[in-house]
């Protein structure tokens, strides 16, 4: 039953792709809101074909519509359905949809209550704004890559983007309860990922510079983390190992080498097993480094076909069934 989430009253209507606006509308799926993924009537969202199991992660619980905004009946049936939905994403360029007459503007005129959000790399405004880019591209103007040979594992700034939109969103939905008014959201990737940047300013010691915060090799030859930051932490860890005049060694940094060299050979001596067992007994801040895999386990979804509720969704619109048939020719 979705009827008890916080969100169970609101529909958005999702018009973006791939990672940064999916997730946001899934954070928001999963506190109850009504999200119907509005889809070209061609490729649709590029993840389907890139990545089916993210594809399904990111889309899990949503409808899926189709309409042709190239072609003005494609446009005319969003400013139709605009009235019905709480929220609108987008993740186009800026000034892409304001130029086929469906902009913020133009929605606004036909639902003043409307939550405008629009996802993009650079924000609205600046030299910036308008130019093409993905996560990779965020991430590096942001400051977040600098040092490192290559892109990061994960995509930090659509994900940061995704969930600065959810809770720029859920925020103006709270506004708009008590003003009546919708708003305009502008969601900058890149300004969503620059704390992540500011973080390093720190220096290299969450890095790997300090030999209490780093990953070591277990016997059986698996990773395991070692995060006891804070002095009560490490003193506990180096106390149960039967070093205790270790702690003493935590924060200078002229003997992290030499400190590192000593917990590389005590993480050597047991399996990752025998670590898990050791941790649920000292609270020390240790966990194993698992693969995304065994992480998800045997976690499953899918998201909904492309264009799979159209009828459902135009219907409950008030669309005939001849209008429905030819904007699904269009």
């Amino acid at each position: 039953m979705r009827s008890h989430l916080p969100l169970a009253h609101v529909r958005i209507l999702d018009l973006t792709r791939l990672l940064p606006g999916p997730f946001c509308t899934r954070l928001l799926a999963d506190q109850g809101a009504d999200i119907v993924k509005l889809e070209d009537q061609d490729a649709g969202d590029y993840l389907r074909l890139l990545n089916p199991q993210i594809f399904g992660a990111m889309n899990h619980g949503k409808r899926s519509i189709t309409l042709n905004l190239r072609q003005e009946a494609g446009r005319s049936a969003l400013m139709r359905l605009i009235p019905h939905f709480d929220v609108l994403v987008e993740s186009f360029r800026p000034g892409v949809l304001a130029r086929l007459g469906c902009g913020y503007e133009a929605l606004r005129e036909v639902h003043h209550g409307l939550i405008y959000c629009a996802v993009t790399g650079y924000g609205q405004e600046g030299e910036s704004a308008t130019r093409s880019g993905h996560d990779l591209n965020y991430m590096a103007t942001a400051g977040l890559l600098s040092g490192f040979a290559g892109p990061l594992p994960i995509q930090a700034a659509d994900f940061c983007g995704g969930y600065a939109a959810a809770f720029q969103i859920a925020a103006a939905l709270e506004g708009r309860r008590q003003s009546g008014e919708g708003c305009f959201l502008d969601v900058s990737m890149t300004a969503a990922v620059l704390p992540m940047a500011v973080t390093r300013l720190a220096g290299d010691r969450l890095e790997g510079g300090l030999a209490c915060y780093r990953l070591y090799q277990t016997a059986d030859h698996q990773k395991y983390s070692l995060g006891a930051l804070e002095p009560k932490f490490f003193a506990a860890f180096t106390q149960a190992v039967g070093r205790p005049e270790l702690a003493a060694l935590q924060f200078d940094l002229s003997k992290q080498e030499e400190l590192e060299d000593v917990l590389a050979e005590i993480f050597a001596r047991r399996s990752t097993a025998e670590w898990e067992q050791f941790f649920r007994k000292v609270d020390a801040c240790g966990a194993p480094v698992r693969t995304p895999a065994q992480a998800v386990g045997t976690l499953s979804l899918s998201g909904p076909r492309q264009g799979e509720h159209t009828v459902e969704v135009l219907a409950a619109a008030g669309f005939s069934k001849d209008e429905i048939d030819a904007l699904r020719k269009t």
